[in-house]
């Protein structure tokens, strides 16, 4: 009889993109580090369907921040994530500009449910695209 093996698939990747981020996050600054720290990550397909790498930094002040550093970490995206082609730095405006009403949505984006208005989910961000350098 065959064993059956030690982790699903499901937990497999887990396990390897958590390996990956903590690999990928350990060869910054440590600045960086605990702001990567604070931050999430994925790998999904863009608008455009290319695999990218998702940032997604706490506040609009740290996502700019990271803005300051995107060169280093497309080049450590390239060189860590080859079939990544674009990373993405983003953030989620802070609850309290959502629930004062200062971040209005506008009226037809405006979202119900059964139990009434949902509170608006905006994100904003900046896609880069990694240049592919073609070996001759």
């Amino acid at each position: 009889m065959l064993s059956q093996p030690m982790f699903d698939d499901r937990s497999l990747a887990k396990s390897f993109y958590e390996a990956l981020m903590n690999r990928f996050c350990s060869r910054f600054d440590s600045h960086t580090r605990e702001i990567f720290s604070e931050s999430i990550f994925g790998i999904a397909p863009g608008p455009g369907g290319e695999k990218t790498l998702f940032i997604v930094a706490p506040s609009v002040d740290v996502a700019q921040e990271l803005l300051g550093k995107i060169d280093n970490i497309i080049t450590q995206v390239t060189d860590m994530m080859p079939g990544v082609e674009q990373t993405a730095i983003c953030a989620m405006p802070p609850q309290s500009e959502a629930e004062a009403g200062t971040a209005t949505p506008h009226p037809e984006t405006e979202l119900t449910s059964p139990y009434g208005q949902l509170p608006p989910k905006l994100m904003m961000g900046k896609i880069f695209h990694h240049q592919s350098v073609m070996n001759e």
